[in-house]
């Protein structure tokens, strides 16, 4: 352990004893993308003992520009599987598990059940919420990051009786506000400094260090290097309502394209025998093989589900409203989470 851990045991506030706090230790990082490629060497190298990565992704061109933790050779295979083996080349001594799969409020608590530490890095509100939410639950420390082209944030909550996230942020803002970087990009070198704070932090938990920056909304502006520290306090009627909760509830995005048709693609498994509607004009139609999907110039029966999508979820909602019929809804999500959905059925 010593010479590979050498340079951290040197460290006076580290030291042995902290190494192998951090040997016994599990971090559960959901989301292997941009946040999650500059998070997990460090978090592998240093020698946590056991990593979870929970990712349902595949990697594609566009990710490289700031996926750094992947070539063009992985082009096409699930991001969790492609990390695991790179972190396992990193450092052979560790666990690694890949999950490639989604989290949603069904599978939250049981992904980072016996985690030490969860960090966050889909930088996607509705999935932020369901971690907050899962880790308040079971008493688990929980670091976030998020970007926004050349600006980003990070805090640790929920960090021995810490305020959470909902604490900062009772409820989420509307997409229109904060859009994702698929629609105004990132600075690539934002994900790696955003990413640095939060495995360095992650890593004072896992230690035991005292310095852990717990209840603080760190943000940094790369075009002008400012840096800014808000503390924020326990809502301990918030936190109270989140433990006392039969189960986690999905959030309800504030915005307009929220209503009862809305649906995720981790909802899905919540009807029965639904037939998939595709919206878009017949040269955007996406090759989806062996599935049953029509287009909305068809005949549409009155005994099944309809699920409109298109390619945001956009043109999905405003068909969806025109329909006068109890049981059609519209997908919110991107088409390539809605094939990648569909392929999984397909296998399972």
């Amino acid at each position: 352990m010593k010479n590979r851990y050498d340079r951290h045991i040197k460290l006076k506030p580290w030291g042995t004893a902290a190494q192998e706090q951090l040997g016994s230790s599990h971090a559960v990082v959901v989301g292997a993308g941009g946040l999650g490629a500059a998070v997990l060497p460090y978090l592998a190298s240093a020698g946590v003992n056991k990593i979870t990565i929970v990712d349902y992704d595949r990697v594609s061109l566009s990710n490289l520009q700031r996926q750094v933790l992947y070539a063009e050779e992985d082009i096409g295979r699930l991001k969790a599987e492609v990390a695991a083996e790179k972190l396992d080349a990193l450092n052979s001594e560790i666990q690694l598990k890949a999950i490639p799969q989604a989290i949603d409020v069904h599978s939250a608590e049981h992904l980072v059940k016996e985690a030490d530490v969860v960090l966050d890095c889909t930088d996607n509100f509705r999935t932020r919420y369901v971690i907050n939410d899962a880790c308040v639950r079971q008493d688990i420390p929980f670091v976030f990051g998020a970007l926004h082209t050349f600006s980003g944030q990070m805090a640790v909550c929920n960090y021995k009786g810490s305020a959470t996230y909902r604490c900062l942020f009772k409820e989420a803002p509307t997409n229109a506000v904060i859009p994702n970087c698929a629609e105004i990009g990132v600075f690539s070198p934002l994900v790696a400094l955003i990413g640095s704070l939060m495995a360095s932090e992650a890593l004072k938990v896992l230690a035991g260090l005292a310095s852990v920056q717990a209840a603080k909304l760190i943000t940094y502006d790369l075009l002008t290097h400012q840096q800014h520290a808000l503390s924020f306090t326990p809502n301990t009627a918030e936190i109270e309502r989140i433990k006392t909760l039969e189960r986690i509830e999905p959030i309800a995005l504030n915005d307009c394209e929220w209503n009862r048709q809305t649906l995720f693609v981790s909802d899905l498994k919540e009807l029965k025998d639904p037939l998939f509607v595709d919206v878009r004009e017949a040269g955007e139609h996406p090759q989806i093989d062996n599935t049953e999907v029509v287009a909305l110039s068809e005949g549409l029966p009155n005994d099944r589900p309809l699920v409109l999508f298109c390619a945001t979820g956009k043109r999905a909602r405003l068909c969806a409203q025109k329909i006068e019929r109890e049981n059609v809804y519209y997908l919110k999500e991107e088409i390539e989470d809605f094939i990648h959905y569909l392929n999984q059925m397909k296998h399972d």
